[in-house]
């Protein structure tokens, strides 16, 4: 993750994480691109597999993790 391409921070504007499954792996990739991704809007991401309580951890960790876009919002589905 050392280097960023210049499309993600300065071009993305939605991205959507389909099949998501909460994995730590999966967490550190969605951070990476809130982190960069100077001018995205929105974020959203969608997961069938997440019981109800363990989607409730998922979002509190998705909306603590730091953002580059102050106006970036993400949705988790």
């Amino acid at each position: 993750y050392d280097e960023v391409p210049i499309c993600i921070s300065t071009h993305l504007k939605t991205f959507h994480f389909k099949g998501f499954e909460g994995s730590t792996y999966e967490l550190k990739f969605v951070g990476h691109i809130l982190k960069t991704a100077r001018f995205l809007k929105t974020m959203t991401v969608s997961s069938a597999n997440i019981h109800s309580e363990e989607k409730f951890r998922v979002l509190k960790e998705l909306l603590m993790l730091p953002r580059e876009s102050r106006t970036c919002q993400i949705a988790f589905s």
